[in-house]
């Protein structure tokens, strides 16, 4: 549950579901499962050596189990991982699971200007999850696509928030900056 107790104006919650990304990682984790899993089967299960200098079989045993380990870790991130974002009458409420486990708020007397834009997550941001841009756009919170909420704040920081919802995103804004 999150502790948000105020009237929620606006929610979006975001997973990272690009099908070529979840490809990767799954091919890589079984990739990389399959390669240490055959060198613990021959050399520990077998008894035959792997290769002309093998490892120990301590080595071998801590190889496969780090290599489960990652690539479980791994699978799981990219399937847990998503960007909360939620709009009260205060402002914007945001975390990104599980790096930023509470959420955060940007105040509405703290957004000095904002508006919706198409940016390019590699071209700025080398990517996709918790950026920092190269470019002096500030830092992205993203999971998918190429639409943001750029926000640009009292102190001169600028914060992009991916979202897949950016009409209604910026409609709530734009009432909640109009009450005083």
């Amino acid at each position: 549950m999150d502790q948000i107790s105020e009237y929620k104006l606006f929610s979006e919650k975001q997973f990272i579901r690009q099908p070529w990304l979840v490809g990767i990682v799954l091919f890589t984790s079984i990739i990389i499962i399959s390669v240490f899993g055959i060198r613990f089967y021959e050399q520990i299960i077998l008894g035959v050596p792997f290769g002309i200098n093998p490892l120990s079989n301590n080595e071998i045993i801590f190889s496969f189990i780090f290599a489960l380990v990652f690539s479980f870790l791994l699978t799981f991130l990219i399937f847990t991982s998503n960007l909360q974002t939620i709009i009260t009458k205060r402002g914007i409420y945001y975390k990104y699971y599980p790096f930023i486990n509470k959420f955060r708020l940007i105040s509405k007397e703290n957004i000095k200007n904002y508006y919706i834009r198409k940016y390019k997550p590699i071209g700025e941001y080398l990517g996709w999850g918790i950026r920092y841009s190269l470019k002096g756009n500030g830092i992205a919170f993203n999971t998918m696509g190429n639409i943001g909420l750029q926000l640009e704040l009292i102190n001169g920081k600028k914060i992009l928030i991916g979202t897949q919802l950016p009409e209604k995103i910026i409609d709530v804004l734009n009432k909640i900056t109009k009450e005083n």
